[in-house]
């Protein structure tokens, strides 16, 4: 009797942990998709003061990324997943007229070309558009 007692508990509590988790999961994406606007944003608006603040800004920028991969991946994931998103919706919304550096179209090419790619996102479930 106690054992079909502890199951008919556990079989009660399990839901509530699944929705913690579904809930812990749900903020992370909302934290790393503003964070990815907030970034794309800075990046689309940015005037750098020269090549090398430019190159140092990008550089610092893959660190961050890197950091993130290597720290949480599924965080990595959202953050990716949205920033694609904005570089695409600014890509098709920009004319020449936005005057953006030859450095910045490399990068925003990798953001939507490479890495929404068939290969690169094999690993990466989460930044597929459905």
């Amino acid at each position: 009797m106690k054992q079909l007692q502890l199951i008919a508990f556990a079989l009660l509590i399990l839901p509530l942990g699944v929705l913690g988790q579904t809930k812990r999961l749900m903020s992370t994406e909302s934290f790393y998709a503003s964070l990815a606007e907030k970034d794309a944003k800075y990046e689309l608006s940015y005037t750098f003061l020269s090549a090398e603040d430019e190159r140092d800004f990008w550089k610092d920028q893959k660190s961050f990324e890197n950091a993130l991969a290597d720290k949480n991946i599924l965080a990595y994931q959202f953050y990716l997943k949205y920033k694609i998103k904005f570089y695409k919706d600014h890509r098709a919304a920009c004319s020449l007229k936005c005057g953006h550096s030859t450095l910045f179209l490399k990068h925003a090419t990798t953001y939507i070309d490479r890495y929404t790619s068939g290969d690169y996102l094999e690993g990466l479930s989460f930044v597929k558009d459905k």
